[in-house]
């Protein structure tokens, strides 16, 4: 029995997306020097792949990076379905004869079902120093802890401050809640889909996915002018995108 020859090479899989897509050519994705991205077609879908040693190491940030750049890229075009980072297999063929062939028309289904949608990410921090004053003037108990704690000793006043930072984490937990309703129902008009993400910081507010036709993303900007007018000096709003609709569609893997 002859053994199989050791893989030397192997298709990194960033992302399903219709056969009539066109790549920019200068498109590179993760590795070191940073690997060409190309397609491979099965029917009315592709994968946007990219060659790269069998042995290599990945997992670096800019591997992390390279891999959502390229998936924000085509999205920019068109639909796009992404694979989680660290997807590949052993070559063109495997891709278009198992992970094409063998989803093709689900994978066609949910391309069809993203057609003239795209995904934003907005993200509203708090100012701290405006943020905790509003806890420290609306809650009484609070306010009432923090001073008889002023200018006392720290390892005297240890219950005092895990107490006051209990009660300042619940009101922070409150106000998130409640900005995070009055974004939702701001943007309720656009008729778009919306997926609240976890906090990633202490003096986060929020970090809101949605997903809305393109023709309205020039609403969803004038929205969120108005909001940061509004909340100016409290809480800053940043939107990031357009971007693979991340937060919308199921992760393909190839295992399938």
């Amino acid at each position: 029995m002859t053994a199989s020859p050791a893989l030397t090479t192997v298709c990194f899989v960033y992302g399903i997306v219709p056969a009539e897509t066109e790549l920019d050519p200068e498109l590179l994705g993760v590795g070191d020097p940073a690997s060409q991205v190309s397609l491979v077609r099965s029917g009315d879908i592709a994968a946007a792949v990219s060659q790269i040693p069998a042995d290599e190491p990945l997992g670096s940030y800019r591997d992390l990076q390279a891999h959502a750049q390229v998936l924000d890229r085509l999205a920019e075009d068109g639909p796009v379905l992404p694979m989680r980072f660290g997807a590949a297999m052993a070559d063109e063929d495997a891709v278009a004869g198992e992970l094409l062939a063998n989803s093709h028309d689900d994978f066609h289904r949910s391309l069809e079902n993203l057609r003239g949608l795209t995904q934003f990410l907005v993200k509203g921090s708090y100012e701290s120093t405006a943020v905790l004053t509003e806890v420290v003037t609306e809650d009484p108990a609070t306010s009432s802890l923090r001073e008889a704690i002023r200018d006392k000793p720290p390892e005297l006043t240890q219950p005092e401050q895990i107490e006051l930072g209990k009660a300042i984490a619940s009101a922070l937990a409150q106000r998130r809640s409640a900005d995070t309703e009055v974004l939702l129902a701001r943007l309720a008009p656009l008729g778009a889909e919306f997926n609240v993400r976890e906090p990633n910081g202490e003096y986060v507010a929020f970090r809101v996915a949605v997903l809305l036709h393109q023709e309205r993303t020039g609403e969803l900007g004038d929205i969120l002018d108005d909001l940061s007018s509004e909340w100016e000096g409290r809480l800053n709003l940043r939107l990031v995108g357009p971007m693979a609709p991340y937060d919308f569609v199921p992760t393909p893997t190839n295992g399938n």
